[in-house]
């Protein structure tokens, strides 16, 4: 049954799930997605895990390693952050301790190696990512946690699990959940 409304031509719904479904794809199609960054040296997970958060409605960005992300996060504004633990150069672990400022006793450090010596905008970065989503993924989650604890990193959300197989890295269904969970807020 067709009825008419101001916009157009709208077709009656008739449960609740089509309901969902069209206001889901109204919002994804209307209104800006929110950002995830995935960092990882693993190029088929990074694919991978692209190619989910861009069929749950998200806009994806990826970096190869840590110091390409915090390039990346200098220009752009992202809701969430995941970042695999082990990788060459900057791991994940000291990526969410420049991103949060933490320790403090490594700022000099942060500062010199990734921000040209400019305290300000170190500071500033810092600043703008107080409200940014951080989850970590690795294959030894308890690790990472443990860590991230001994570094004062605690507005890391958690630590998303990775698997030792090659065909399966890691669980689609626990990637969707995880999203959905904290960016439904």
């Amino acid at each position: 049954m067709k009825k008419r409304c101001g916009i157009g031509v709208m077709y009656k719904l008739a449960s609740s799930q089509k309901i969902e479904k069209f206001l889901r794809s109204y919002l994804i199609l209307y209104i800006m997605p929110k950002k995830i960054l995935i960092v990882d040296d693993e190029e088929d997970i990074t694919e991978r895990m692209s190619k989910i958060v861009s069929r749950e409605g998200y806009h994806p960005l990826t970096a190869s390693d840590g110091t390409y992300a915090l390039e990346i996060l200098k220009t752009e504004s992202v809701d969430l952050v995941l970042a695999d633990n082990s990788m060459q150069d900057l791991d994940g672990i000291k990526l969410m301790g420049i991103i949060l400022g933490k320790p403090a006793f490594f700022k000099s450090g942060y500062v010199d190696n990734y921000f040209n010596g400019n305290s300000q905008e170190y500071d500033a970065f810092v600043n703008s990512h107080k409200s940014t989503l951080l989850l970590m993924m690795s294959k030894e989650p308890p690790y990472v946690e443990e860590r991230l604890r001994g570094m004062g990193c605690t507005e890391v959300h958690g630590c998303f699990q990775k698997t030792f197989d090659r065909k399966q890295p890691f669980d689609e269904a626990q990637l969707v959940k995880m999203l959905h969970q904290y960016l439904s807020q």
